[in-house]
């Protein structure tokens, strides 16, 4: 029984270690600073509250340029058939 407690300790401090990051060296970092880093304009990203959004749905453009958005509506999916 006391192995099974220190084999849950050391997995504990393992898991500790891991996720603050200290065993970044050895095997990569939770956190993921390499994606966050390779982010394209991250300043682009806007949050907007659901009440000033529009009530079809559709995305509101915001390029002041009036140059069409490049981003296409999600396609329905298709309906399933009966058997």
């Amino acid at each position: 029984m006391k192995y099974l407690i220190g084999a849950l300790v050391v997995a504990n401090l393992l898991a500790l270690a891991w996720f603050n990051g200290w065993m970044a060296p050895l095997g990569g970092d939770p956190r993921e600073p390499d994606r966050i880093a390779s982010e394209i304009e991250p300043q682009r990203l806007r949050v907007v509250p659901s009440d000033r959004l529009p009530a079809d749905g559709a995305p509101a453009s915001s390029s002041s340029s009036g140059e069409p958005s490049s981003a296409s509506p999600v396609p329905e999916p298709a309906p399933r058939s009966a058997r």
